[in-house]
């Protein structure tokens, strides 16, 4: 694997989990709902 890819996917998992706790903290209702579930 080259590592110019590797850190280029890194990067887009760092985004992506970035975003999903700004979600968190926008809609805290609808992520304490799925955990619940």
């Amino acid at each position: 694997m080259n590592i110019f890819f590797r850190t280029n996917y890194f990067k887009q998992m760092s985004l992506y989990f970035l975003e999903l706790m700004i979600l968190q903290l926008r809609t805290p209702s609808w992520f304490t709902e799925m955990s619940e579930d």
